[in-house]
């Protein structure tokens, strides 16, 4: 048995936890039970958008700056 970082119950990659059961960039996982899969989310504020529905990320997660604490633009922006 190999060590492994995170078990989502597949092999895709793109989805937080690669099919080499490791933690891709831009994702934390928090590790389940032995009945269920780990569960893989995109950290906000990371300056990574390329991860999940993000529609921004400006490497903080404070509010008022046109990209908010869950990384969705906020009303009155527009980002490139």
């Amino acid at each position: 048995m190999g060590y492994y970082e995170c078990d989502d119950g597949n092999t895709n990659a793109n989805d937080g936890c690669g099919p080499d059961c490791k933690v891709e960039y831009g994702y934390a996982c928090e590790n389940g039970t032995d009945t269920t899969a780990d569960a893989c989310i995109p950290v906000c504020g990371d300056g990574n958008v390329m991860v999940n529905d993000e529609e921004c990320d400006d490497k903080n997660v404070a509010l008022g700056d046109g990209c908010d604490n869950l990384c969705k633009v906020e009303n009155g922006w527009k980002c490139s």
